[in-house]
C-alpha cells in the first residue's frame, strides 16, 4: 500500500501521529477512496448491521511500532463510543500482524454478552487505552490479521 507507506513514514519522521489520528478519511482522499469505495469492507459493514447502508463515522489511527511492549487491554469501543447495537468498529491492519508483534485479541462470542462493565486502571503506561480500560476475565483468542491491500 504505497500511499500509505508515504504517509506512515512523513508521520513517523515529523512525529505527527497524532495531528492525523482521528477522523484522517475526511482529509485523505486516498483513506476515503479505500474505506468507502472497498466493496467487502461495505458488505461486511452492512452484514454486521444487518441493513443495506452504512457511513464511517470516524477512522482512529492505533499505530503501535514493532517490538513495542505497548498493548491494548480488552475492552469494547461501545462502552465509550455509545453506539450500541446501531454500530461497529472495523479493525483493519495496515501492515502485516503476527502473534509476536500484539495483534488484536478478541473474546469469542462476547457480541452476544452485551455491554460488560470495565475497569479503568491508569497505572499501566504501556497500555495504549486513555483510560487504561479493560474487562477483567478469561484469556482472550489472538486474532491474527492479514494486511488490507490483500483484500
Amino acid at each position: 500500500m504505497p500511499k500509505y507507506e508515504s504517509f506512515r513514514r512523513y508521520c513517523e519522521e515529523k512525529q505527527l501521529w497524532s495531528e492525523y489520528r482521528f477522523k484522517s478519511h475526511v482529509f485523505l482522499p486516498w483513506l476515503h477512496n479505500l474505506l468507502v469505495k472497498n466493496e467487502r469492507l461495505q458488505e461486511m459493514s452492512r452484514e454486521l448491521l444487518c441493513t443495506d447502508h452504512t457511513v464511517i463515522w470516524s477512522t482512529d489511527w492505533c499505530v503501535k511500532p514493532r517490538s513495542s511492549p505497548q498493548h491494548f487491554t480488552w475492552h469494547q469501543d461501545s462502552t465509550y463510543s455509545k453506539f450500541g447495537l446501531n454500530g461497529c468498529t472495523l479493525w483493519l491492519a495496515f501492515s502485516h500482524v503476527k502473534a509476536s508483534s500484539g495483534p488484536i485479541l478478541y473474546r469469542r462470542f462476547s457480541q452476544r454478552m452485551g455491554q460488560l462493565k470495565h475497569v479503568e486502571d491508569a497505572s499501566d503506561s504501556s497500555n495504549l487505552l486513555a483510560f487504561g480500560q479493560y474487562i477483567p476475565e478469561d484469556e482472550p483468542t489472538p486474532l491474527i490479521l492479514g494486511c488490507l491491500d490483500e483484500m
